[in-house]
């Protein structure tokens, strides 16, 4: 999940966060200064310069140098005040009427700045008139929806138009190739708002709120450890992906035949606790309706626990809790930022998200000191923190360096972004996945058809896993339709030029993906409507700007976790499209809401023993999946179950709920600083989190000291972290353990409700469309019959992967992007001075008719049947985890997706 600044996870994204920046100290020449500099260091002599300012300024307030104490306190009062006055003038008017008319003269298009909350009022009205009222049913135009104002402004603005959030001008951009030049940052001009970083590193101080050397540092470890080969399906088979939205239930028939699955070591001990949930749940009809949004929540919780820590969810189940309830705060604090130094008030917001910050570094630690003591002993894990802690040895020794490069707190940070990012967003899509195969049966006979003929019933492989096409297409359109990430925000950090308009530091650019994906201009006329068949080509060709699919965002900041999700989500899809049939609830309202991600175990255990004598069920899967990839994040991070890391999740789930909460009080200055309930909640989340994560951290380090070893992404980590640190030389790591703790936090966030979304979305669709369920399960069965999925499986999947990237277009995780111009720049003969904030809004580009053509809100698979490149006429424009150096790192999400539904179910 990410914030309106950063990257806004899907149906669930965060925006309307309002930029508060400090002035500027006024010169020397200013009666405030004057007075300050006298006061501090006093002169006998008043015939000195300074006596003399000093005497100037006395004489202007009427006060005599030798008046009384009081005289002068009254006097330094008058100072202070006049000298707040003039910064409340020069913030609240001068400057934006400044900035207004400078931008204006160069062309660009916008509102103008209402004295003193800008479009603030407008902003609240439309999102309150948005989500007023439920879609149609088979309508995939979220866009409007998910960022009303935004899309409102492209609309009467044009692709290119300024806004303003308070006295802050925010850019809204909506074209692919501005977008990609922002994010791609070929200058170093742009870069993450400052004014919300200190919001997202109350969830987690990881590699998406690094900057600079220590980016790089953090990027080269963390890659090492999700590098591609690492994540072959026979490592990573508990990353089961199903798909589940809020609220979503889908009907699920059971296929003649049962099978529970017998999974390798990580994903498929997820997807088949799943499968065999699911199946215990139908009953003697052969149909059971189940909410898959929290079984692919635990699902993909899960897949992250064994995958991160090698071990299964349970053990990480209280960093969840806590990292969940730490997105909730983080939420309410993010709402509270216009109030002054609210963050630093003893309210008891913030004293609940330090106390939460506290555990959750505390649990990892301790798990990071078992896994280096495990190391040191000569054991080893495979797991993300293993590999963490071996990269960073590697690199610190590379450099020389006899410290590890990354420190404990620095491995703490990257587990808790870890958590983050790999739970919900891969529930999410799993969800939205479901969703649209259920309103498209065809699409679903299609990817079924496609994984049957390439695994069968067999485990899905990675040989299979890269022949599924129509899962891969599926998949795709899913995250154009709803991104994981709703927006991303950028600031202009020197004076820039963008589009041919000039901007000065400090402007925002608020980047909305999913406007993006929305945009007939970008992917043609039929934007707002499934078709897979628009990545039959690849991502470069889906759109007529290639590419505009940015589902992970872009450029260097890409997601480091895409690969991990995407294939999460795939393993996921294939084993439910083995073993079910879909379709939607008649209960089911089609009503995405955004959050911090776009939102509608054994999990197909559970499913299937909630099926009725009648062979079917309802079940909502949006919880199902939240679940389910909440499990999938605690066993690929941790290697445990999702029940050992709930508490995480629910303390970085509050969390993401605290940050949007603060995000609406940016107006008011210093709010954070103040001791607000919020604040307080926020603080004691991330104590709690950071202590649980410090406990895993402590105990991995000190197994991988005693010779230990697991294959999950923590103990990946610690062993690409203990690598940078030898290469480099180092004796210290290159991450510190507080590093870890924060991009597994990261981790629980971004994984965690990406997945679970895209999963709910993409059975939901497959439920509105049958015929596009029907082909998934044909070839999932082809392609794995009823075996598990393997890696050379799942890369067959070409119906699937259609759905997934239908899906993933029509309701991508990431619904904005922003980035913000640290320099001034030009961008489409408009020149940008440094601070512009540019908006691109993923969602709506994925919603373009220019783009994608007239059937924009149609889901069609087939548009990615020639991959992504070919789908849009603009390719690419394809961007559900972004787009440039920042794109999304883990593409598991959608992997575990596609495992999920490969599966002996029918979903109604």
């Amino acid at each position: 999940m990410k914030t309106p600044g950063g990257s806004v996870e899907e149906p669930t994204p965060k925006s309307g966060l309002i930029r508060v920046q400090r002035f500027r100290r006024p010169r020397s020449s200013s009666p405030s200064a004057c007075f300050t500099t006298s006061f501090l260091r006093p002169s006998p002599d008043i015939s000195t310069e300074r006596g003399h300012r000093f005497a100037t300024a006395m004489a202007i307030l009427g006060v005599s140098p030798a008046a009384p104490p009081w005289s002068l306190l009254g006097a330094l009062g008058a100072l202070v005040a006049l000298w707040w006055v003039w910064r409340a003038l020069e913030r609240l008017w001068l400057r934006p009427r400044r900035l207004g008319r400078a931008l204006r003269a160069q062309g660009l298009p916008g509102t103008a700045y209402s004295f003193p909350s800008g479009d603030m009022k407008e902003f609240v009205r439309l999102a309150a008139v948005a989500c007023s009222e439920p879609m149609p049913q088979a309508s995939h135009d979220v866009a409007p929806r998910a960022l009303p104002f935004d899309h409102s402004i492209t609309r009467q603005h044009g692709n290119v138009a300024v806004t303003w959030f308070g006295p802050e001008p925010r850019v809204i951009v909506n074209d692919p190739k501005l977008m990609r030049a922002i994010l791609t940052n070929k200058h170093g001009q742009f870069g993450k708002q400052r004014s919300i970083l200190w919001v997202e590193r109350l969830l987690a101080n990881g590699l998406t709120t690094h900057q600079g050397e220590k980016w790089v540092t953090h990027r080269r470890i963390i890659s090492h450890a999700f590098h591609h080969e690492k994540l072959k399906v026979t490592s990573l088979n508990s990353a089961l992906y199903i798909i589940g939205s809020l609220y979503c239930q889908i009907k699920l028939v059971r296929t003649p035949s049962k099978l529970i699955f017998r999974m390798l070591p990580a994903f498929a001990a997820c997807s088949s606790e799943l499968i065999c949930r699911w199946e215990d749940a139908v009953g003697s009809d052969g149909m059971q309706e189940i909410d898959v949004w929290p079984e692919f929540q635990n699902l993909t919780g899960d897949v992250i626990s064994r995958a991160a820590f090698g071990s299964c969810f349970s053990e990480g189940r209280r960093i969840f809790q806590l990292q969940s309830e730490q997105a909730q705060n983080a939420v309410q604090m993010a709402n509270a930022m216009h109030i002054p130094a609210y963050r630093f008030l003893p309210t008891k917001l913030n004293k609940r998200m330090k106390a939460n910050a506290r555990e959750v570094e505390e649990l990892l630690k301790g798990i990071i000191t078992k896994r280096e003591k495990a190391m040191k002993e000569g054991l080893s894990n495979d797991d993300l923190l293993g590999l963490l802690l071996e990269s960073n040895t590697k690199e610190s020794q590379e450099s020389g360096s006899a410290k590890p490069i990354m420190t404990t707190e620095d491995i703490i940070g990257e587990l808790k972004l870890f958590y983050f990012a790999g739970m919900e967003t891969t529930a999410v899509l799993l969800t939205w996945t479901m969703v649209i195969l259920s309103m498209h049966p065809e699409w679903q006979d299609r990817a079924r058809e496609e994984v049957l003929r390439v695994f069968g019933k067999n485990q899905p492989d990675s040989e299979g896993i890269n022949q599924l096409k129509t899962v891969t297409m599926i998949l795709h359109e899913v995250l154009r339709l709803y991104p994981p990430i709703l927006l991303i925000g950028r600031e202009s950090y020197l004076e820039t030029e963008l589009g041919g308009v000039k901007y000065p530091p400090g402007v925002i650019f608020s980047l909305p993906i999913v406007c993006i994906h929305h945009n007939p201009e970008v992917w043609g006329e039929d934007v707002n409507d499934f078709r897979p068949e628009r990545f039959e080509e690849g991502v470069s060709k889906a759109s007529k700007d290639a590419p505009a699919f940015f589902p992970f965002g872009w450029g260097p900041r890409i997601c480091v976790g895409q690969n991990f999700a995407l294939l999460e989500a795939k393993i996921g899809l294939i084993m439910i499209l083995q073993h079910f049939l879909f379709e939607l609830s008649p209960s089911y309202t089609h009503a995405p809401c955004a959050i911090s991600t776009l939102q509608p175990h054994e999990l197909i255990h559970r499913w299937e023993d909630a099926v009725g004598s009648d062979g079917m069920q309802e079940i909502d899967v949006w919880p199902e999946f939240t679940n389910l990839t909440g499990d999938v994040i605690s066993r690929a991070a941790f290697g445990s179950c999702f029940s050992e890391g709930r508490r995480i999740f629910q303390l970085q789930s509050e969390q993401a709920q605290n940050a949007v909460r603060m995000a609406s009080k940016m107006h008011i200055p210093a709010y954070r600083f103040l001791p607000t309930k919020l604040n307080k909640r926020i603080k004691s989340n991330v104590r709690e989190v950071e202590e649980l994560l410090k406990g895993i951290i402590t105990k991995r380090e000190k197994a991988m000291k005693e010779g230990l070893s697991d294959d999950d992404l923590l103990g990946l980590f610690l062993e690409s972290n203990t690598k940078e640190s030898q290469e480099r030389g180092s004796a210290k790591p290159m991450m510190t353990t507080e590093d870890i703790i924060e991009e597994l936090k990261l981790l629980y966030f971004a994984g965690n409700e990406t997945t679970a979304v895209l999963l709910t979305w993409t059975m939901l669709v497959l439920s509105m469309h049958p015929e596009w369920q029907d082909r998934a399960r044909d070839e999932i069965l082809h392609v794995f019959g009823k075996n598990q999925p393997d890696s050379e499986g799942i890369n067959k999947l070409k119906t699937v992967t259609m759905i997934s990237h239908e899906v993933l277009r029509l309701y991508p995780p990431i619904l904005l992007v922003g980035r913000e111009t640290y320099l001034a720049t030009e961008l489409a003969g408009v020149k940008y001075p440094p601070g512009v904030v540019f908006g691109l809004p993923i969602v709506c580009i994925h919603h373009n008719p220019e783009v994608w053509g007239e059937g924009v809100d149609e889901f069609r698979p087939e548009r990615f049947e020639e991959g992504v490149s070919k789908a849009s006429k603009d390719a690419p424009a394809f961007f559900p985890f972004g787009w440039g150096p920042r794109i999304c790192v883990s593409e598991l999400c959608v992997t575990g997706g596609k495992d999920v539904l490969d599966h002996d179910s029918a979903l109604k």
